[in-house]
């Protein structure tokens, strides 16, 4: 996937690189993507453990964006593709379950009620969000730095920005 994209990749490719037979690949892989899932999957875990700040979400999405900078052809061409069992998809289950859970786990912890459905609601929208953010990202050749999506995502999430933009229209600063 350094050379070419993943659509113009095949299966029969794979295989006669790998030196396996296609009916070996098939016994571990749905399909090609379900490799790219899996590369992702086994990799990941290595970066996330080095991570020093895996705890929460903005070092997770600093180890992730740092982690796809340093294979950069691999992954862009891998978000690239958006048809089914793709990384983005992969990527967007992910990132919403996780949310969800902690969610929920906050609001055990703290005895608060949360209504399950807002839990989905809230991880959809940060999985939507995150992996917006990185196909945006690829698609301009990572050449922004990703620390920049990082604060902004945090001034917003804190509701900081929110108050900023609603403050300004309020004193009439966007006529």
């Amino acid at each position: 996937m350094t050379k070419k994209s993943l659509e113009a990749i095949s299966v029969g490719d794979i295989a006669a690189q790998s030196g396996m037979s296609r009916n070996a690949f098939y016994y571990h892989f749905q399909d090609k993507y379900d490799l790219v899932n899996w590369i992702f999957r086994t990799e990941s875990a290595g970066f996330l453990a080095q991570a020093p700040d895996r705890e929460n979400w903005q070092g997770i999405l600093r180890a992730l964006c740092e982690y796809f900078r340093e294979n950069r052809a691999f992954y862009c061409n891998a978000l690239s593709y958006t048809g089914q069992n793709s990384l983005r998809e992969y990527l967007f289950d992910t990132f919403s379950g996780v949310v969800q859970q902690h969610l929920l786990d906050v609001k055990d912890q703290e005895g608060a009620f949360m209504d399950p459905q807002d839990a989905v609601f809230a991880g959809e929208f940060f999985a939507a969000t995150v992996v917006g953010l990185l196909e945006r990202w690829c698609s301009r050749g990572m050449k922004e730095d990703a620390s920049r999506y990082e604060d902004c995502l945090a001034r917003i999430l804190s509701g900081e920005m929110l108050n900023a933009y609603l403050h300004s229209r309020e004193s009439g600063v966007d006529k």
